[in-house]
């Protein structure tokens, strides 16, 4: 069973995907970086521990959003939500 897989949200923060079922925590940063161009619609990729539904904790997020690393799913979807002129300015 893998133990990690990608979190990636749209830039509102009211959508995301979930894929790269993982061994380990780099695996699943070199999938997300040859992913293509799904980056577009979803582009701010983190990491999580597979297993506990919303309540996973990010431990591991992409350039300039590291703010959301220790974040819930449903807290990481708030902030961005709460922050668009931050996400736009990096995106």
């Amino acid at each position: 069973m893998t133990a990690f897989t990608s979190v990636q949200f749209s830039p509102e923060g009211k959508d995301y995907i979930t894929d790269y079922d993982c061994d380990s925590a780099e695996e699943v940063w070199e999938n997300v970086n040859d992913q293509g161009s799904r980056w577009i619609f979803y582009p701010i990729p983190v990491v999580v521990n597979k297993q506990g539904g919303k309540r996973r904790r990010i431990i591991s997020a992409c350039d300039w959003f590291d703010m959301l690393e220790g974040l819930t799913i449903q807290q990481a979807q708030e902030w961005i939500s709460d922050n668009p002129d931050y996400v736009e300015m990096i995106l």
